[in-house]
């Protein structure tokens, strides 16, 4: 009997600490389920927050928006006025300079453009004038290229107007 009540006492021992073993987890995840709701609760206030403020934000640009289109100009001063008159010259300075930078960099493009169309009219006439027995077309071709060769500047102008009679 003492055998059996020693296997009796060593059952109920590993009984126990399995028990224990299921309150512990059941413990745990309990605490971990408050931390996770309490963790999540801070997140969502915060978000809450975050939105409010990018509301706040949001409202201010349109209404900065406005004031820079010319509308709802009634209610600024004369110092606010002047500022957002500064603010678009500043802009304008900007964008104009963009805009001559643009212009710069295609003039530039379309010279080097140039240069090469005219390096390969040249090596094309050479070619034309060193075998004269193949083309026919090479008087035309150096009348051509003498023409083309005379100016590489051209001078446009705008006139508004009936044009002048000389």
């Amino acid at each position: 009997m003492e055998n059996a009540s020693g296997w009796l006492n060593h059952m109920l021992s590993l009984q126990f600490f399995r028990i224990q073993k299921t309150i512990d987890r059941y413990r745990r995840s309990t605490y971990d389920m408050d931390t996770y709701k309490t963790n999540l609760d801070q997140c969502i206030l915060h978000l809450k927050q975050e939105t409010t403020d990018m509301e706040r934000k949001i409202e201010l640009l349109e209404v900065s928006l406005r004031k820079l289109s010319g509308e709802c100009l009634g209610s600024c001063s004369i110092d606010e006025i002047q500022m957002i008159g500064d603010q678009l010259e500043r802009s304008l300075s900007s964008i104009r300079a963009r805009k001559a930078q643009l212009f710069d960099d295609q003039i530039q493009h379309l010279q080097a453009k140039e240069r090469s169309l005219k390096e390969e009219n040249a090596k094309l006439l050479a070619k034309c004038l060193a075998n004269p027995g193949q083309s026919t077309a090479h008087p035309r071709a150096a009348a051509l290229h003498s023409r083309s060769s005379r100016s590489t500047d051209v001078e446009t102008g705008l006139f508004i107007g009936l044009p002048e009679l000389n």
